[in-house]
């Protein structure tokens, strides 16, 4: 072997030494994954009554804090005139039954709200981890109890 063979073995070398180096250095790619949390069909709701369903965050839904979890909610109520007032509230389930029979509320812990007609579709992105509950009133006292079909799915990003 001649010189400029050896150097330029040398620099083939050196250059796979800095493409490994920079496969190892970048960080991970992440991915979204979907998972249902709430899957209520064929439910009844009565007209001003608080209907209640709860899930809880752990480490795995919060890879880092750029790509925080988001809660997707699609509620339906079969009547039309139904007129739905929705929370998302970051509190667990026996805290939240204890502020509605005292009827303190729940106002400081509500994450995300809103109301609507017969159906609701909202993403709802969340910061932290902890007890959460899905809290929905159905407001029209003008109609009877009715079917309902609620899910509530998460879309988080893994490594």
């Amino acid at each position: 072997m001649n010189r400029r063979n050896l150097v330029l073995i040398f620099v083939f070398v050196i250059v796979l030494i800095i493409i490994a180096l920079l496969f190892i250095t970048l960080p991970a790619m992440v991915h979204q994954k979907t998972e249902v949390l709430i899957d209520q069909k064929s439910g009844a709701v009565e007209s001003l009554v608080f209907m209640l369903g709860n899930f809880t965050l752990g480490d795995k839904y919060f890879v880092n804090s750029e790509h925080p979890p988001i809660i997707h909610i699609n509620l339906v109520i079969a009547d039309e005139t139904a007129v739905i007032t929705w929370h998302i509230v970051k509190i667990s389930m026996p805290e939240i039954k204890d502020l509605i029979s005292s009827k303190v509320g729940f106002d400081k812990y509500i994450v995300k709200n809103g109301y609507g007609g017969n159906v609701i579709s909202e993403d709802v992105t969340v910061n932290e981890k902890g007890d959460y509950v899905f809290v929905f009133l159905q407001s029209n006292d003008n109609i009877s109890v009715q079917p309902y079909n609620s899910t509530i799915s998460i879309t988080y990003w893994v490594n």
